[in-house]
């Protein structure tokens, strides 16, 4: 009985330091990496674009088995015979492709009737298909760098959070004091009331804070997929910017995606006004074709053209003018609106960078400020209320700074990501 007591007592102890290193805080640069291994939204990515790959290939190079039977018929006639067709068809690129059949049928017995084909059609003046604008890797790099950003946003969210609740406590702390004070000394009822409001609103604040403190914590355990983790405390690592507007903007408008969509129609509003130049609003096809079964073989070649001649043909090249038109005037807009994100971006860069200078002059005087007030602290001059005071006016100039940087460092993520940077090198090691 004591040797099962004390295997207990081991395992509740086991389970106990478990359940406390579960609970440890996770460095962003390790929450990234789990984000970017567990997140579903980013696994569901990963098998969506496999299978696009697969089915790809299979339509481009692997042949297509397909099997049909009619097992039951009934008509007019009565019951008809069980019959089938098995076939399989080998593309040949993007024009033709080598088909195969094998019909059979039960009466008595299977009978068997095969037969093979060969198809291949080619539109003559066409222009040939471009590949897509975006590639998989920049697909790819996008859906990683907003996972990223939501990994990065939490622990920022988190830590303000955190920080600010540090701060709020002290503030509630000093305000019942104050308000202890002012009763001791029977202190104007006016300057009473204030004190009050300001410990409700100072209460209301920090409940409010708590709530997106937990917020943020159960936004990155669904992000990494884990249960009983919150994010380390985070370095904004505020470094001003120093990349060049003109190639960051040039990057900008190659890597967007609604500038992209607006290329690819600009190019084939192009391609069908250039071919219909050139037939004459004609389409020509020219096909190759071959049979075989085992009692005769049949092959021909056939040139088609055809045209609509009453009443559209006229407007057809019209029309793809005004496409044309059209697919410019989109592009226009989308390459100024890609320019204009990316300059407000570097504007809102720039005034981030002129805040927290301010604030670090005034955290500058504030300090020297203080310096003089412990002096005449020390001589008993002012109460320790009032240095309590200007130090906590210290700590909120300092929690200003640290979540301005926070602002700077997200803008700057946001502008790489825009850009078609990758975003992991930005938070390896943090």
């Amino acid at each position: 009985m004591r040797r099962i007591l004390l295997l207990l007592v081991s395992l509740a102890l086991f389970v106990t330091s478990w359940s406390v290193s579960a609970v440890e805080p996770v460095a962003l640069s390790e929450a990234v990496q789990l984000a970017l291994q567990r997140n579903k939204e980013l696994q569901l990515f990963y098998r969506q674009w496999e299978l696009s790959q697969r089915k790809i290939d299979a339509e481009r190079i692997l042949p297509v088995v397909q099997f049909q039977s009619t097992p039951i018929a009934v008509g007019p006639s009565g019951l008809g015979i069980p019959k089938g067709q098995l076939s399989l068809r080998l593309p040949l690129g993007e024009h033709g492709s080598v088909q195969g059949q094998i019909a059979f049928q039960v009466e008595e017995r299977i009978q068997y009737h095969p037969s093979a084909e060969l198809s291949v059609d080619y539109a003559l003046f066409r222009a040939a298909k471009k590949p897509d604008a975006a590639t998989d890797d920049a697909s790819l790099t996008k859906t990683r760098n907003e996972v990223i950003q939501q990994v990065y946003r939490v622990f920022v969210e988190y830590e303000r959070a955190d920080r600010e609740l540090v701060f709020r406590r002290k503030m509630l702390e000093y305000h019942q004091d104050e308000k202890t004070g002012m009763l001791l000394t029977s202190a104007e009822s006016s300057k009473l009331f204030s004190i009050l409001q300001e410990i409700e609103k100072t209460t209301t604040t920090i409940a409010t804070l708590e709530l997106q403190k937990k917020k943020a914590q159960e936004d990155l355990m669904q992000l990494l997929d884990l249960g009983d983790i919150y994010p380390a405390s985070l370095d904004p690592g505020f470094v001003p910017v120093s990349l060049d507007q003109q190639q960051m903007m040039e990057r900008a408008i190659q890597h967007s995606s609604t500038r992209s969509a607006a290329q690819e129609a600009l190019d084939a509003a192009m391609s069908k006004l250039q071919e219909l130049q050139r037939t004459k609003g004609w389409d020509l096809n020219l096909s190759l074709g071959c049979s075989w079964e085992p009692q005769s073989t049949d092959y021909g070649l056939y040139l088609t053209a055809t045209s609509a001649l009453y009443p559209t043909r006229g407007l057809e090249i019209e029309e793809a003018e005004l496409a044309v038109e059209n697919a410019q005037l989109s592009l226009q807009r989308a390459t100024f609106s890609v320019e204009q994100e990316t300059v407000s971006l570097f504007r809102q860069l720039s005034l981030l960078e002129d805040t927290v200078q301010r604030l670090e002059e005034r955290l500058a005087n504030t300090q020297t400020e203080l310096h003089k007030l412990q002096r005449q602290f020390e001589a008993g001059m002012i109460t320790e209320l009032t240095l309590r005071g200007v130090q906590l006016n210290l700590e909120e100039l300092a929690l200003q700074i640290r979540s301005t940087q926070h602002d700077h460092q997200l803008l700057q993520l946001e502008l790489l990501h825009k850009c078609g940077f990758s975003l992991e090198e930005e938070v390896k090691g943090r």
